[in-house]
Order: C-alpha cells, then sequence, then structure tokens
C-alpha cells in the first residue's frame, strides 16, 4: 500500500465528502455558492493528484475509480454563468447526483482495506416516505390483517427474495445495474447501496426476527420507533446539526431521534396494547426509544435498519419487565 492511502493523503475525500453533504436540498444556501467554487476546486486538484499518486498494481481498481471520479469532477461541474439563483442549484444538485455514485465507488475500495472514508446519506424525499408507509402498513397488516402464526413465513419468504436479489447482483455487475435502474428502486436508493446490502433487505430481516418472537407488543413498538424516529432524525441532523458526536451522527438529530422515537412507541402502544395505561406505555416507549437510539449511534458494519427496530424491542421488553409486564408472552 505504500504511503498513498494517509489520512493527509485521503483527506480530499473527506473534503469531497463534506462538499457533497453540503450539496443537498435540506442544507443549501444561494450565498455559500461562491465558496462551494473555491472548495469544488481544490476537491478537482486534490483527486486529481491523489489519482496520479497511486502506482501499485494492487491498488489498480482504487486507482480506476479514483481516475473515474477526477475525470466526474471536472465534467460535470456546474455551469457558473445562469441567468438566477435556482438555476444555479439545480446544476449543483445535478453535479451531485452524478458524482456521488463515483464516490461511494472509490469509498467502497478503501473500506476494503480498513480505510474509513464516510458515506453519503443525502436527502431523498422519496425514500423518506416509503421508510414510513412501509412501516406503518407493516404495524397495520400485524394488527388488523395478518395471522400471527403467519407471519414468520410470510417475513421469512420476502427475506429470502431479497437476500437471493442481493447474492445475484453482488456476482454479476450487469444485474446490479439492471436492478438499479428499475424506477422504484432508482427513486429511493442511495448511492453507497450500489456497492453493498439495501437498506430494505436489512428491514426486512429484522421484521423476520420480530416474526419468530411472535410477540406482537415488542414488534409493534420497534416498528414505530424505525418508520417515524429514523427519517425525523435524518432530516433534522442534516438541516440542522451542527454538533458531531459519533458515526458522523449529530446531537440534534440523535435528540430529535429519541423525541420521536418516545412518541411514535408510545402512540402505538396506546392504540395496540394499552396494558400498561398512560405512564407505563410512556415508560417503556422511552425505553425502546432510547435503546433505538443508542443502537443508530453505534451501528457501523450492520445496518441501522437491522440493528435498531432490534434494539428498540429488546429495550421496550427490559423496561415492560421492569414494571411487571413480560411482553412476550
Amino acid at each position: 500500500m505504500g504511503q498513498t492511502f494517509t489520512l493527509p493523503n485521503i483527506r480530499v475525500l473527506i473534503e469531497m465528502h463534506s462538499l457533497l453533504r453540503d450539496i443537498d436540498p435540506s442544507r443549501w444556501r444561494d450565498d455559500l455558492e461562491a465558496a462551494m467554487r473555491t472548495r469544488l476546486a481544490r476537491v478537482q486538484e486534490g483527486v486529481a493528484q491523489l489519482a496520479a499518486s497511486v502506482r501499485d498494481d494492487r491498488w489498480s481498481a482504487a486507482r480506476a475509480r479514483l481516475e473515474e471520479m477526477s475525470r466526474l469532477l471536472r465534467e460535470c461541474a456546474p455551469n457558473y454563468r445562469l441567468p438566477d439563483s435556482s438555476a444555479i442549484r439545480a446544476e449543483w444538485l445535478a453535479f451531485r447526483a452524478r458524482v456521488a455514485p463515483a464516490y461511494e465507488a472509490v469509498a467502497v475500495s478503501l473500506r476494503a482495506q480498513a480505510i474509513d472514508v464516510p458515506s453519503l446519506r443525502p436527502t431523498n424525499y422519496a425514500r423518506t416516505l416509503f421508510h414510513v408507509a412501509s412501516a406503518i402498513g407493516s404495524i397495520l397488516l400485524l394488527e388488523m390483517v395478518l395471522p400471527l402464526r403467519s407471519l414468520p413465513w410470510i417475513t421469512g419468504g420476502l427475506a429470502l427474495v431479497c437476500w437471493t436479489l442481493e447474492i445475484t447482483r453482488r456476482r454479476s455487475a450487469w444485474w446490479n445495474d439492471r436492478l438499479l435502474e428499475f424506477a422504484f428502486f432508482k427513486r429511493i436508493v442511495h448511492p453507497r447501496e450500489r456497492h453493498q446490502v439495501n437498506s430494505s433487505t436489512w428491514y426486512v430481516t429484522a421484521l423476520f426476527v420480530l416474526a419468530l418472537l411472535q410477540a406482537p407488543t415488542v414488534a409493534v413498538v420497534a416498528l414505530a420507533v424505525l418508520g417515524l424516529a429514523d427519517p425525523a432524525a435524518a432530516v433534522v441532523g442534516r438541516r440542522w446539526g451542527r454538533t458531531r458526536i459519533a458515526q458522523n451522527r449529530s446531537l440534534q438529530g440523535s435528540l430529535t431521534f429519541f423525541f420521536i422515537g418516545m412518541m411514535a412507541a408510545w402512540t402505538a402502544l396506546l392504540a395496540f396494547h394499552p396494558l400498561a395505561g398512560l405512564g407505563g406505555s410512556l415508560v417503556i416507549a422511552a425505553g425502546a426509544a432510547l435503546a433505538g437510539t443508542t443502537a443508530e449511534l453505534l451501528s457501523t458494519r450492520l445496518d441501522d435498519n437491522f440493528t435498531v427496530p432490534l434494539a428498540a424491542a429488546l429495550g421496550a421488553w427490559l423496561m415492560g419487565r421492569s414494571l411487571g409486564f413480560d411482553l412476550l408472552f
């Protein structure tokens, strides 16, 4: 590996991540556009130098991805001579859409060699809507439509389909490209998911684990926390998150996660399983939200769409036990 990917050399990738993160509908400010140009020029030069410095054949894949990213940074640079600020903003957003997948490809190459480069989580309102709708839909199916005993078979079948797609698209770049070009997937996937397991696959896997428990109370709480707290925290974190605490998460986003998760879980308990009353349900909801917030902060190798609902379920069960309620039975 030599000295190519030392911290000083990959700092340009950290700067590029910061630039792409700031070119986001929730963070964009017209008065910062001039500063964006300066930052982009610095990133263009740094990435070109980093790509040129890679000589070792063992890093040929990373070099090729760096060269591709350097090319896109030049060719897709925004046109600064547009008539108004809205047109310039649209140019920057289009630039981000073209360059972000190339950045993620480089990041994946480096992470495979234990070089930590952060992932992008851009604002995607279609994904947020799908996230909330899938959680609410799952709760309604669990409580009002599907027999409890059927859930492991249904969720297990969905998980099998999802993991089959994951395995096949890892083995075929052509199939990976075709799958992610479907209109539905194209609208909701993050750039990083082109190179790693999709969050929906982790979500369905968590559903399967919850279904095996045959405990609808903790399942409803877990789905409510994930379905509403996670997207709310993402919106707040991207727009107002300034105090970074762990895994590039913000204090503002995490506080939002806890509060929205607690209220969502409390509402779900009162609507479907009010066995602990108003006060007891609130305590159980707080335990679930706290566990879910912690899991979201600490999730690194495993996706938070898997860890958060399972942690929230565990938190609800432990808090219920402390109050004298066994939510697994």
